[in-house]
């Protein structure tokens, strides 16, 4: 159990320090949205979608799932938001 947990922590430490990021600067809807995605949306549909296909260790594995997608998630906002903050300093 603790093999599929730990990746997560990794995972999970992006995703945090990408949503303070974000609210650091003063955009507070990406922040929410990644809030939201983590910890509600993305979790609670890939907690359903893995315990059919996996069973239990799919119910374990559901945290990893959800943040590799929030991860992804993370990456897209992060290059829509910044990319012109960048830009537009330059």
């Amino acid at each position: 159990m603790l093999r599929l947990q730990m990746p997560c922590m990794v995972l999970m430490g992006f995703g945090l320090v990408t949503t303070c990021t974000f609210q650091s600067m003063g955009k507070g809807l990406p922040a929410l949205i990644l809030s939201l995605c983590r910890q509600g949306i993305v979790y609670a549909v890939v907690i359903k979608v893995f315990s059919v296909l996996f069973g239990y260790y799919g119910v374990i594995s559901s945290q990893l799932g959800a943040d590799v997608i929030s991860v992804v998630i993370v990456v897209i906002l992060f290059i829509i938001v910044i990319k012109p903050e960048i830009a537009e300093n330059k």
